[in-house]
């Protein structure tokens, strides 16, 4: 409901952090040069990761509980062609997909959202083919309730301990660790972190 809700107003909330160019760069640097054959997007929203994954590869698709949410990612991605990009409904704990499919699986300011983020990254991981790339974006521990009160965040941020415990849980025990802090004195308030690592072959 709170997504379709804000759909369209979401760009107001992105003013708590640095500009999108430079977190946008920084994500892109995180996934690595590419090119990737699929990329899965969790948690979708309106399509931003998709947008910005489109040069890179062959195939981009994402899934999003919130109806309204794809209905504008649809329009956002159109541009691209059909054949290029998709958005579709799903789950995030029970993702449409088998194992394995992806060689890149990105999700993007969601974990806060939810009331088990660690089942979250669990199927975010499974999602990724052995050595495929996995890319989680989200805050460091803040203090702004409000978000909680008035924007249905769950959780105020994660630290980094826990998200690499959750990603060696699911098959990724190396991970690497972007901080993306607010300059010192200005508006924003929200440190962005973006960690990154590969799925291992089972049993490695």
């Amino acid at each position: 409901t709170y997504f379709d809700a804000n759909a369209e107003d979401w760009d107001r909330l992105r003013a708590l952090h640095l500009p999108d160019v430079d977190i946008d760069a920084a994500i892109l640097a995180a996934a690595g040069a590419g090119p990737f054959d699929l990329m899965i997007d969790v948690g979708v929203g309106v399509g931003r990761m998709l947008e910005l994954f489109a040069p890179r590869v062959a195939r981009a698709e994402g899934f999003d509980t919130s109806r309204q949410m794809l209905a504008l990612a649809r329009a956002a991605l159109a541009p691209h062609g059909e054949g290029k990009a998709s958005v579709r409904l799903g789950d995030i704990y029970d993702p449409p997909y088998p194992d394995g499919q992806a060689s890149l699986v990105t999700m993007h300011q969601v974990l806060h959202f939810l009331p088990d983020p660690r089942r979250a990254v669990a199927q975010a991981v499974r999602l990724a083919k052995p050595g495929g790339r996995v890319v989680i974006v989200d805050f460091a521990p803040h203090d702004l309730e409000f978000l909680r009160e008035q924007h249905a965040h769950r959780r105020l941020g994660f630290a980094d301990d826990e998200l690499r415990a959750w990603c060696a849980a699911a098959g990724m025990p190396e991970v690497a660790i972007t901080t993306l802090a607010p300059p010192a004195g200005g508006e924003s308030a929200l440190t962005v972190k973006i960690w990154a690592g590969d799925r291992v072959e089972a049993g490695a």
